[in-house]
This record gives structure tokens, C-alpha cells and sequence, in this order.
């Protein structure tokens, strides 16, 4: 049976005032907690983003709503590296994260040169920029405050070189200048995506939002590579961009 003319004309009509309806009751900058509903982020250049929430198995908790406002690093391992900046060294542009990967040394030779308790070490005293090429792919609040990133360097997933990239939490002792840098970048994090909690990645698996983005490179000592990140999105190297010092939506 053939559908009547008007009835998909009017169909055509009313879906965009539903599918607006619906960002402005279920937008992501409502979801502040757990959520198993899928969702729309709207991005501040008006375009809509699929949303879904997906547990973390490696690291389930979830965090108290008491801290969900909270601002200071919390965390203990590698503090002071991952809440300060290379300093004094210039960025240095790539044009994907692939290339970025493939111009640092090997998670392998990291890991005899990194602990728990390092400093930044030469190796991760490099400021880093993707401007183009670059989406998000994941998002979720750690128990330290940091924000983890998933980003990858292709609009299709299976193409795409994935790295974490993190948004720190503020120190709460070092130079006035990295706090102010770190501060500024979560609070326009925050106003964006607002502050994210719960024990679930939100994703956008579909419809990656692309950005750019500046930062720090860093060797995560706690977490292996292929472990940080939901199921299907986990980056094959340790290597981080932490913290972040400048992120732009495109």
C-alpha cells in the first residue's frame, strides 16, 4: 500500500521539530550520571551527535556525586608530570596521530625508563598540536578528576589511530601560569560537554565531533596499552597528550 503524498510530506515536516524536542529533553549536557538511554550532545556549532553509554569493565567505579563538581587532581601516581607543561619548547604540528605515534619512542623502551614516582622525563618534554584530522570518539571522568579522551585520526572508526588524550585536574600546588592553563581548559571543556560523571564512557561511535587540540605528550605507567578506553575503542599505545593545554570544536 503506497503511502499517501501528504502524509509524507507531513512526516518530513514533524520529524525535525521531534528530533529537536528531543535534544532539548535528552541532551548530553543533561547527563551528569549513569545512563543507559541513548542521547544527543548538540555542539556549539548547532550540529547533533549521537550519544551512547558504555561501561568501563577495567575500571567500573563509580564516581561519588560528592566530587562530581570538583575541580583538583586527586590522583597520586606521576602527579606533578601530569599536571604540568613542557616548558620553554616549541609545538610541534602533525597532521595525525599516526604520525605522532610514529615520531616517538616505543611503549617497550618507556617502560624501563618511567615509574611511578618520575618526573617529567626528556622524552615527554614535547608540546604537541592536531588541528585537523582529529574527533572524539569517547569521554568519561576519572576518580582523579581527569577527564580521559578518547580521540581518534579518522572520521570512520576502523580507520582511525586512537590515543587518549586527558583534560587534568587542577593541581592543587605548582606555577600559577600551568594551573591557570589547565583551569581554563576544563572549565571550556565543561561548559561544552558539562561535567561528566558516572562509571560509563560516553561515546560517539557513529558520528565522531571533530575538534583540535594542544598538549603535553606523556607516558602512562599505569595503564598498558589497549586498556584505557571502552571495548573497540582502546589505543594501542600508553602514550598520552597530558594535560591538554588548548581544545577547539571544529
Amino acid at each position: 500500500m503506497r503511502i499517501p503524498q501528504l502524509v509524507i510530506s507531513l512526516m518530513i515536516f514533524l520529524f525535525p521539530l521531534f528530533l529537536t524536542a528531543q535534544i532539548k529533553k535528552d541532551t548530553i549536557t543533561l547527563l551528569k550520571t549513569n545512563r543507559t538511554k541513548p542521547a544527543f550532545y548538540k555542539a556549539p556549532n548547532g550540529k547533533v551527535y549521537p550519544v551512547t553509554f558504555v561501561s568501563d569493565p577495567d575500571e567500573p567505579f563509580n564516581i561519588q556525586s560528592a566530587i562530581c563538581g570538583e575541580d583538583f587532581f586527586s590522583g597520586t601516581d606521576r602527579a606533578k608530570a601530569k599536571t604540568s607543561f613542557a616548558k620553554g619548547t616549541p609545538v610541534k604540528a602533525f597532521s595525525s596521530i599516526t604520525q605522532l605515534i610514529n615520531s616517538i619512542p616505543l611503549d617497550a623502551d618507556m617502560q624501563t625508563k618511567v615509574t611511578r614516582t618520575s618526573l617529567r622525563i626528556a622524552e615527554e618534554k614535547v608540546n604537541v598540536r592536531l588541528a585537523k584530522n582529529v574527533f572524539i570518539y569517547a569521554m568519561k571522568k576519572e576518580g582523579d578528576n581527569d577527564y580521559h579522551v578518547i580521540i581518534g585520526d579518522n572520521k570512520i572508526k576502523s580507520q582511525a589511530t586512537l590515543l587518549n588524550v586527558e583534560i587534568s585536574g587542577v593541581p592543587n600546588k605548582g606555577d600559577a601560569a600551568s594551573k591557570k592553563a589547565i583551569q581554563e581548559v576544563r572549565d571550556f571543556f565543561e561548559e561544552n560537554f558539562v561535567q561528566l560523571c558516572g562509571s560509563k564512557y560516553a561515546v560517539f561511535a557513529t558520528k565522531p565531533v571533530p575538534i583540535s587540540i594542544e598538549g603535553t605528550i606523556f607516558f602512562d605507567i599505569d595503564h598498558p596499552a589497549g586498556q584505557v578506553g571502552p571495548t573497540g575503542l582502546r589505543p594501542k599505545t600508553a602514550w598520552e597528550i597530558h594535560p591538554i593545554s588548548k581544545i577547539a570544536f571544529l
